[in-house]
C-alpha cells in the first residue's frame, strides 16, 4: 500500500510539474502572440505612413508640374513681349534716325 501511495504521489508530482510546464509554455505563447500583434500593428502603421508620404509626394509632384507649366507659359509670354518691345525699339530708332537725317538736310 505504501508503495502504491508513493507511486501515486510521484505521479501527482509529475502531473503538477507537467501542468506548470504547460502553463509556462502557454504564457510564453501568449507573450509571443502579443509581441507579434504589436509588431503587426507597428508594421501597419509604417505602411500607412509610407502610403501617406507617397500620396503627399505625388500631390507635390502634381503641383510642381502645374507650376512648371505656368512658368513656361509666362516665359513664352515674356519672350513674345520682349520681341514686341525690341521691334518697337527698332522702329523708334529708325524713326529717330530718319528724323535726324531730315533735320540735317533742312538745316
Amino acid at each position: 500500500v505504501n508503495a502504491k501511495i508513493r507511486d501515486l504521489s510521484a505521479k501527482e508530482d509529475s502531473v503538477q510539474r507537467r501542468e506548470l510546464q504547460i502553463q509556462h509554455q502557454a504564457r510564453q505563447l501568449a507573450d509571443e502572440k502579443s509581441s507579434q500583434s504589436k509588431s503587426r500593428l507597428q508594421l501597419e502603421a509604417l505602411e500607412k505612413e509610407l502610403t501617406d508620404r507617397e500620396v503627399a509626394c505625388s500631390r507635390r509632384e502634381d503641383e510642381c508640374t502645374i507650376k512648371e507649366k505656368s512658368l513656361s507659359e509666362k516665359e513664352t509670354q515674356l519672350l513674345s513681349e520682349t520681341q514686341s518691345l525690341e521691334t518697337k525699339r527698332d522702329v523708334l530708332e529708325q524713326t529717330r534716325r530718319t528724323t535726324e537725317e531730315r533735320l540735317e538736310r533742312t538745316s
